[in-house]
């Protein structure tokens, strides 16, 4: 009975928030950018297993550098979210973050960079801090139009941008708060990825079919990767040796050798597919499906999709528990 009353009062006590929820190994987070929410995916089961509200248009999440916490940048609403990875608790808000639609830090830690697709500019922040969830804003960069996702250099000297609507990239000196350079690309560009030589960056124009392998000296573009109409994002599998792409057109994602830069494989999957993560010791591809209010499940091995887990409105960045990644089933 006492065991039963116990268990009683903490159910109550979490209802009412003044408890967290336990921590689940197995939980993936969906950024619904539609509707202003978050849902919560018991991984085990593949179901949706709760909705909160986060803030005006969230697009990109990630952790930081130590992991504590996930960061959830709400666009429109001007502020950054701090959520507790492990249960999907709010912990939490920092106000006066303009426009976080892509977010990263540096290699080094030092530095937190945003960039803001809806004002036209870049963002760096002093990230010395994070562990007390503080940022200092230290530059702020004009650049048009419509920076979109980011790569950053081993160096932690340079990030890469993709200017979506000029259909360019740029580079510039986080520290100096410069622009380096800015090229010509392709229509519409979106994800990039830099190799591992740090000499070429591998950049999606969604307005076509291809990724532009471009050098990092001057944003001159050597050669591209076809890889499916409505190219958009990129996910690396270092494991692999791979990086998956997505084709919102096409409605595909394709796998490219990061040492060759040839196309091993391609999936035929559901409507507009945008981020993604790994699962299951790499089994699992997981991946937003934007136009289908879904996340769904790819078996690699098989090239079949074996989950489709309805959630909200637009989905886009997704985050799977780090203990979990690896795991096997």
């Amino acid at each position: 009975m006492r065991i039963a009353r116990h268990a009683a009062l903490a159910a109550a006590l979490l209802i009412q928030g003044l408890i967290a929820a336990p921590a689940q190994a197995g939980l993936a987070i969906v950024l619904n950018s539609g509707e202003d929410t978050y849902s919560l995916i018991d991984t085990d089961t593949y179901k949706e297993i709760g909705k909160k509200p986060v803030g005006r248009e969230p697009h990109h999440l990630m952790l930081t550098p130590d992991k504590r916490d996930l960061l959830i940048g709400n666009a429109v609403g001007n502020d950054l979210v701090f959520v507790n990875p492990a249960t999907g608790d709010v912990i939490k808000r920092l106000d006066q973050i303009a426009d976080p639609y892509q977010l990263g830090f540096t290699p080094d830690r030092k530095w937190f960079v945003t960039a803001a697709l809806r004002l036209d500019r870049v963002d760096v922040y002093d990230a010395k801090a994070i562990g007390e969830r503080k940022l200092t804003l230290v530059h702020r960069i004009p650049i048009k139009t419509m920076p979109s996702h980011l790569a950053f250099a081993a160096d932690s000297r340079r990030v890469f941008v993709t200017l979506q609507d000029a259909g360019s990239a740029a580079a510039i000196d986080i520290v100096d708060g410069k622009i380096l350079w800015q090229a010509k690309v392709g229509p519409d560009v979106a994800g990039l990825w830099l190799a591992p030589k740090g000499d070429k960056l591998l950049i999606a124009v969604m307005g076509s079919d291809h990724l532009a392998v471009v050098d990092t000296k001057d944003g001159k573009v050597l050669d591209k990767i076809v890889t499916g109409k409505g190219t958009h994002q990129l996910y690396e599998d270092k494991g692999r040796g791979l990086l998956y792409v997505t084709a919102r057109v096409d409605n595909t994602i394709a796998a490219v050798d990061t040492t060759t830069f040839k196309v091993t494989r391609v999936y035929k999957v559901g409507p507009g597919p945008d981020c993604m993560e790994i699962f299951r010791g790499g089994k699992e591809l997981w991946y937003t499906a934007r136009w289908a209010k879904r996340v769904e499940v790819l078996d690699l091995e098989s090239g079949k999709v074996i989950k489709k887990i309805p959630v909200g409105r637009s989905p886009h960045g997704i985050h799977l528990h780090p203990d979990a990644k690896t795991a096997s089933r």
